[in-house]
């Protein structure tokens, strides 16, 4: 036999065995594992939802199966049960196991995929049945405020308070919240203002508010703002009120004015005679002192108009 016999028998015998590993290959991807779990998964579910699951383990198989188990459950949906369960399943039976899932409220509003892995007694994978579930979206915002009262004794004060907003919902939340300030005792007219804001599921902020007590609202003997809180889609979901109560026995604003007088050093003096007559006199005199470190700086600024003519006059001394 020469060497060309010898190598076409190598190549014939090498590809019957490359094609028999191949079709075996094939077979055992294309055959269906006789160890199969069923269940009834809801397609929805709700935060605080118990969803109680039956698992069918149908055995298919001519021998018995022993093994068990396994959940791989997303954080938020959790067993109501060990962490595994054993099963045993004579062969052409099939065993019904109780499940039950509790959806936790901080599970996110959205689609969760688990599965339910199955074992054998070498802990290798018989069967996986991948599942999903959708979490419907709840949505909760409160407002609260946790200061309601306050009050105010003269203009210039200020009033603060406390508003605390809390996201119990299971999805990211956009909202406004609207306060309104009366304007003025002369009018019933009110003052709106809006400010956005964002919250994520299972969280809260706390606003704190102040207030500058003006001319117009020492006039009130009591005035209250009020808080409205919208949603994205302007729906409202809470109120809220804060009172301010006046103390002081006056309710009118009055400007307060410092008289100068002759011995101030910052003053301004005006003198005039004749002011009807031909010839007038008129005299404006105005100082300015001020320190700045160690030094004084004086500035006098002198304007005087005699009949028809004017002279002004500025000097630092």
């Amino acid at each position: 036999m020469n060497f060309n016999t010898k190598h076409h028998t190598f190549l014939k015998y090498f590809f019957c065995f490359v094609l028999c590993v191949l079709t075996n290959v094939v077979r055992g991807f294309s055959q269906e594992s006789q160890i199969k779990i069923l269940t009834n998964i809801p397609e929805k579910a709700r935060s605080g939802d118990i969803l109680n699951l039956t698992l069918e383990v149908k055995n298919e198989s001519s021998s018995p199966f022993i093994g068990k188990i396994k959940f791989n459950l997303p954080k938020g949906l959790n067993l109501l049960s060990a962490d595994s369960v054993s099963v045993s399943v004579n062969e052409q039976k099939s065993r019904f196991i109780p499940v039950r899932l509790k959806v936790d409220k901080d599970l996110e509003a959205a689609q969760h995929p688990f599965s339910f892995v199955l074992l054998n007694e070498e802990n290798v994978i018989e069967y996986t049945l991948q599942t999903k579930i959708e979490v419907e979206a709840f949505r909760l915002l409160t407002l609260q405020v946790l200061e309601p009262m306050a009050l105010m004794y003269r203009q210039g004060d200020s009033v603060s308070t406390k508003v605390l907003i809390r996201n119990e919902g299971n999805k990211a939340e956009k909202f406004k919240l609207v306060s309104s300030l009366p304007t003025t005792t002369l009018s019933s007219d009110r003052k709106f203002e809006e400010q956005s804001l964002y919250l994520n599921a299972l969280s809260d902020t706390l606003l704190e508010l102040s207030y500058y007590i003006d001319r117009n609202f020492i006039g009130f003997d009591r005035f209250t703002i009020n808080y409205t809180g919208l949603y994205e889609n302007s729906d409202v979901f809470g109120n809220g009120q804060f009172s301010v109560q006046n103390t002081s026995s006056k309710r009118t604003y009055t400007q307060e004015f410092n008289p100068v007088y002759y011995y101030n050093t910052n003053q301004l003096t005006l003198l005039n005679r004749n002011i009807f007559n031909e010839n007038p006199y008129l005299s404006l005199y105005g100082g300015l002192n001020f320190e700045r470190g160690k030094e004084t700086y004086t500035f006098n600024i002198n304007l005087n108009q005699n009949g028809f003519d004017s002279r002004l006059q500025a000097y630092n001394t």
